[in-house]
């Protein structure tokens, strides 16, 4: 379920982020989800003595809030308008990976066999996505026609092909190339 909607906000949010830019969008989606999650963590809140958190509390609340969330976020959206959705999914199975490497480094835990075989299942799932990617998709009959028209225009001056794809018969400009 948390994937789907993960999913469903990136989707989401991709028109937003083109229309505003990802720093609102990302705003907006915080403070939505705050007056959202509010009414679950009221009570909590107010039982909570805020004067005994130590300051590296205070920094480890700051910290994921500012930093892991809004600039994370941020990031994350700005990457989906820049590249797309579909391009930029399968990086977020490498978060597990970067938490453990982290985790590892900086507080000294400890990756059994089960962690490792797993992060090679993403690393080697991530791969063949992205090189999978990389491939060109079949094309259909109409982009066909137009590499042929591409190539027509090399060998007659009567048919040029401009760089937005459509195709003109008739007499040349010029010296008859195609401007794209």
């Amino acid at each position: 379920l948390a994937a789907f909607l993960f999913a469903a906000y990136s989707l989401a949010t991709r028109p937003l982020v083109a229309r505003y830019g990802a720093a609102p969008a990302t705003a907006w989606s915080a403070l939505i989800g705050l007056v959202c999650i509010a009414p679950v963590a009221w009570p909590s809140m107010l039982r909570q003595d805020w004067a005994t958190l130590s300051l590296r509390s205070w920094g480890s609340l700051l910290y994921a809030s500012a930093i892991s969330m809004l600039a994370g976020y941020t990031l994350w959206t700005w990457a989906i308008e820049r590249r797309g959705a579909a391009r930029t999914a399968p990086y977020l199975f490498l978060i597990p990976i970067l938490t453990g490497v982290l985790a590892a480094i900086v507080f000294g835990e400890r990756l059994g066999p089960i962690e490792l075989a797993g992060a090679a299942c993403v690393l080697a799932g991530t791969a063949v996505v992205r090189l999978a990617a990389g491939r060109p998709a079949p094309m259909a009959p109409a982009a066909n026609a137009i590499l042929l028209a591409d190539e027509v225009d090399r060998l007659s001056p009567r048919v040029s092909v401009p760089s937005e794809g459509a195709v003109f018969i008739g007499e040349p400009a010029g010296d008859g190339r195609s401007a794209g």
